[in-house]
This record gives structure tokens, C-alpha cells and sequence, in this order.
């Protein structure tokens, strides 16, 4: 069986790609660059899914376009975008839950209220966590999902899930700030980052067991009880 692996065309694709890949990127990934790492991450998934000879499902392929940093090219284009978006989400999320707050214009996005400003950057509601989002997201769903079908449907979900964490973030952290920012600032540090971990973590989570969950029932139906 390795043998096969090791011959199959799919493979050579994926090396020779791998070495263009390097030959472009190679200097942005010795700076450490954001986008470029997760498209390395994305390349060492697609490794071991290959190895594991899922490299014909759809997310093998979303994986493969996901390996480009595309963060570095159309960050300028989207990131204004996708921030005015979370910002605008978040300032509704926040109203809605009892703290008054606007959004105004200033070199990003910012959520303000008599006391305060908060701004919407691209590192907290750009494409980059967008994409790092759904790299892992993808991840998951090699792990867990055999049915073509249902791949399909995650590679679609995957990005708004990273959006709705993200607007979930941020309206927290409004919160956070308001309660601690002028009175505690050590404890706002503390929980800005927190709230940012937890937020990102607490989205994986429900999608990891939203596609455990589907994966009981596909083991379910294939292996019905006598």
C-alpha cells in the first residue's frame, strides 16, 4: 500500500507543488509571515490527508486553493469590507444587550460609546482569521466526514461560522472593555485576550462536536444494529 502512495500521480503533484510553493514563499516564510504559515499548516494537513488517501474529497481540493496565502494579496481589497461588517454586527449584538454603542469611522472601524473606543482591526476581523478559520475547519471535516455531500456543505459553513465568531468577539470584548477598561485597564488586557482565545476556541469546539455528532449517525446507518 505505501508503495501505491508513494508511485501515485497525486502525490507527485502534491511534491512538485509543494516545491513551487517553497520557491515562491520561501522568503516570507523565513519572516515568519501570518498568511504564509497557515498556508504551510494548510500543505501539512494536505500531507496527511493524502497519506490517508482522502485526496479525492472536496476539501482535499479546498485545502490545496487554501495553501496560497491569500491574506497577503486580497487582505487590501477585503479586509475594509469585512470589518465595516463586524463592526456594524457586533454594534447591533451590543445594543441589543443593553450597552449603547455607534459605530464610527476612524482608521479602521471602531465601536464607541460615551466612554470608550474599540477598533474593529484586521488582525481581530480581517480575511486572516477568516482563512486560519476555515484551514481548521477543513481540518475537522477531513477527520470526520466521508459523505461527498456534506463536505460540500462544510466548506460553504466553515467561513460564516469564522464570521459569526468573529462578530461574537468583538461584541464581547465591547462589553469587557466598558466594565474594565477605564477602571481596571491590567484586567481589560487580560480579558481582551482571553476573550479572543475563548471565542475562537468555543466555535471549534461546537463545530467539532456538530461533526462528531454526523459522523456517530454516518457510522450509524453504514453499521445498523442487528
Amino acid at each position: 500500500m505505501e508503495r501505491g502512495i508513494i508511485r501515485s500521480p497525486a502525490l507527485k503533484l502534491f511534491i512538485s507543488y509543494f516545491a513551487i510553493w517553497i520557491v515562491f514563499y520561501g522568503s516570507e516564510l523565513i519572516s515568519l509571515n501570518l498568511g504564509t504559515l497557515r498556508g504551510l499548516l494548510a500543505f501539512a494537513i494536505g500531507a496527511l490527508a493524502l497519506k490517508r488517501q482522502k485526496h479525492r474529497s472536496v476539501l482535499f481540493g479546498c485545502l490545496i486553493f487554501l495553501t496560497i496565502p491569500w491574506e497577503n494579496y486580497l487582505g487590501v481589497f477585503l479586509n475594509d469590507f469585512l470589518g465595516q461588517l463586524t463592526a456594524f454586527a457586533a454594534a447591533a449584538l451590543v445594543n441589543a444587550t443593553g450597552l449603547s454603542v455607534d459605530v464610527v469611522q476612524m482608521h479602521v472601524p471602531t465601536l464607541a460609546t460615551e466612554n470608550l473606543q474599540l477598533h474593529v482591526t484586521p488582525l481581530c476581523a480581517g480575511l486572516g482569521p477568516l482563512l486560519s478559520f476555515a484551514t481548521l475547519g477543513l481540518t475537522l471535516g477531513l477527520i470526520f466526514l466521508d459523505d461527498p455531500t456534506r463536505q460540500k456543505w462544510l466548506a460553504i459553513v466553515t467561513p460564516f461560522a469564522g464570521l459569526l465568531g468573529n462578530i461574537l468577539r468583538v461584541a464581547i470584548s465591547t462589553h469587557a472593555a466598558d466594565l474594565w477598561l477605564d477602571r481596571h485597564p491590567w484586567a481589560w488586557d487580560v480579558a481582551h485576550d482571553l476573550i479572543g482565545y475563548i471565542c475562537f476556541v468555543a466555535i471549534y469546539a461546537a463545530l467539532w462536536f456538530f461533526l462528531k455528532n454526523i459522523r456517530n449517525k454516518e457510522s450509524a446507518t453504514m453499521n445498523p444494529s442487528a
